[in-house]
């Protein structure tokens, strides 16, 4: 008896690259997507930890009238500021890998699609 096999793709690129579209070309092909761009901002939720390390790193300058983070606001100062964009770095990389793990161990328990699709930026 043989087993299906399915194959994991990790589809990368800098912004406005087309990867939104692509991911949803595999979606309607039966491929479970996986965004590393949507993990990010659970993970920088007003009520994660991780929240509260940025905030407390970054100053509430970052944080629109709502209360979350403004990311204009943030890539601004990580991209004027490369010290920042490594602190920001080496706090959300850790995180959002171990989300993606957790993610695709719990879509590969529960369903065996031929196709696995991480869609991350640069």
């Amino acid at each position: 008896m043989q087993t299906k096999r399915s194959t994991l793709i990790t589809l990368t690129g800098g912004l406005a690259a087309g990867k939104s579209s692509a991911a949803e070309i595999f979606r309607s092909l039966g491929a479970e997507i996986i965004d590393t761009d949507q993990l990010a901002r659970s993970l920088l939720s007003p009520s994660s930890s991780l929240f509260k390390k940025v905030t407390q790193h970054f100053g509430s300058e970052i944080l629109m009238t709502s209360g979350e983070i403004n990311r204009r606001k943030l890539r601004e100062i990580i991209f004027q500021r490369p010290e920042e964009k490594t602190f920001l770095e080496n706090l959300l990389h850790p995180a959002i890998r171990s989300a993606v793990e957790a993610e695709l161990r719990s879509l590969l328990s529960r369903v065996d699609p031929p196709l696995y699709l991480i869609v991350t930026g640069k």
